[in-house]
C-alpha cells in the first residue's frame, strides 16, 4: 500500500466563537483559519498514581488510572501578526466586555469588566478552537475556550503582533472532520510605522517597542454533573512595557523615575488611524491608566529606557484598559 508523508504546513488552525457554553460549534461550521505556523492542544490528561499492594513487588495496572475529569485543554498560539479581520476575536476572548457600534465600520470598544462574567449563562465569550489535520476524522477540537493570557507586541518596521494562551472546558474531541468553508482572512495589519498616535501624560513620546498583557488567571468553579467543572472565574490583570528614547525635549527619564517614586497615576495612549478611534475601518486605539512600577536605562546603539507598570484605575465604575477597534465587520456583539 502507499505510504502518505504529511508537513506540518498541511495542518489547519481555526477558530469560531460559540453560541452556547458547553456546546462546541459543529464540524460543518464555517472557521475563521489563523495565520500561524503551529501549535498543538495539551489536551490535561489526568494521571491519578497510587502504591497499591498485591503480593508482588510488580507494579499493577490500577496504580496508574487516567481520565479526563475537570480537564482545561491548553492551545499556545506563537508570536503572530495581528490580523484586522479576526483581531477583535482575541480581544474579546481576553476582555470579555464590548460595545459595538450599529452602523459600519463597526466600531468595537472593549473594556475590563467590572464583574466576572458568568460563562455558564453565555455571559463574556467564548469560542471553539480547531486544529485540523490533513487526512478525514483525525482533527481536535476545544469548546469552551476563553484567553488566559493575551500578549501585545509592537516594534519598528513590524506590524504589530500577539500572542495568546487559550484554555478550554472538558475533554478534547479526537476525530472531527471538519466539513465546511475555511475562511483566509486577508493581510490588513497595523505598522508600526503608521501609529498616528503615542502619548504618556498627554505628552507625545517617541516609542521603540511596547507590550501590553493582559493575563485572566482563570479559575475552575462548580461541577456539571458530566466530569466537567461548570464555569471559569477570571480575575484580569492588565500590565505594560514601553522602551522610549532619550529625549531632552519631552520624555527624558528622570520625570519617568519621579512619578514612579511617587507612585503617580498617569495616562497612556497608543493608536492607529483617526483621531477619534472607530470612526474609521481599521481603526484601532490602546487607552490606559497605570502607575509605574520599574524605570531601566538601557545601553543601546540609540539611547533608551524601559517603562513597566501596571493598569489601574482611580475611579471604579471606569476601566483601566479601554481597546477601541473598527474592522468593517458586524459580529453583532
Amino acid at each position: 500500500m502507499a505510504i502518505e508523508v504529511y508537513s506540518k504546513k498541511e495542518k489547519r488552525y481555526g477558530i469560531l466563537e460559540q453560541a452556547t457554553f458547553g456546546t462546541a460549534a459543529t464540524e460543518g461550521s464555517s472557521v475563521i483559519e489563523l495565520n500561524i505556523s503551529g501549535t498543538t492542544i495539551d489536551p490535561d490528561v489526568k494521571i491519578r498514581e497510587t502504591e497499591q499492594a498485591h503480593g508482588t513487588i510488580r507494579s499493577y495496572t490500577d496504580e496508574l488510572i487516567a481520565d479526563t475529569k475537570r480537564s482545561a485543554p491548553i492551545i499556545s498560539i506563537p508570536d503572530v501578526e495581528a490580523k484586522q479581520d479576526y483581531f477583535d476575536y482575541f480581544l474579546y476572548l481576553a476582555l470579555h466586555s464590548v460595545v459595538e457600534g450599529e452602523a459600519t465600520p463597526f466600531k468595537k470598544t472593549f473594556t475590563i469588566p467590572s464583574t466576572r462574567p458568568d460563562f455558564s449563562a453565555n455571559a463574556g465569550f467564548f469560542a471553539t478552537f480547531f486544529e485540523r489535520f490533513p487526512y478525514a476524522s483525525s482533527s481536535r477540537k476545544v469548546a469552551d475556550c476563553i484567553a488566559r493570557s493575551l500578549t501585545i507586541t509592537g516594534a519598528p518596521g513590524e506590524p504589530l503582533k500577539f500572542s495568546a494562551e487559550l484554555i478550554g472546558r472538558g475533554s478534547v474531541t479526537e476525530n472531527d472532520n471538519p466539513s465546511a468553508t475555511w475562511t483566509i482572512p486577508g493581510n490588513n495589519f497595523w505598522y508600526w510605522e503608521d501609529m498616528a498616535v503615542t502619548k504618556v501624560n498627554s505628552v507625545t513620546r517617541r516609542l521603540q517597542a511596547f507590550t501590553i498583557t493582559i493575563d485572566l488567571d482563570p479559575k475552575f468553579y462548580g461541577n456539571d454533573g458530566s466530569g466537567n467543572f461548570e464555569t471559569f472565574a477570571i480575575d484580569p490583570i492588565a500590565t505594560f512595557k514601553l522602551t522610549i528614547g532619550e529625549n531632552m525635549e519631552n520624555s527624558h527619564r528622570q520625570g519617568f523615575m519621579t512619578a514612579w517614586k511617587a507612585g503617580t497615576l498617569w495616562a497612556y495612549q497608543i493608536g492607529w488611524g483617526n483621531a477619534t478611534p472607530g470612526t474609521d475601518d481599521g481603526d484601532l486605539d490602546f487607552a490606559w491608566n497605570g502607575k509605574i512600577t520599574k524605570v531601566t536605562p538601557l545601553n543601546e546603539d540609540i539611547l533608551a529606557f524601559d517603562v513597566e507598570g501596571k493598569m489601574l484605575t482611580s475611579a471604579i465604575a471606569t476601566s483601566p484598559l479601554t481597546i477601541i477597534m473598527a474592522n468593517a465587520i458586524e459580529r453583532t456583539w
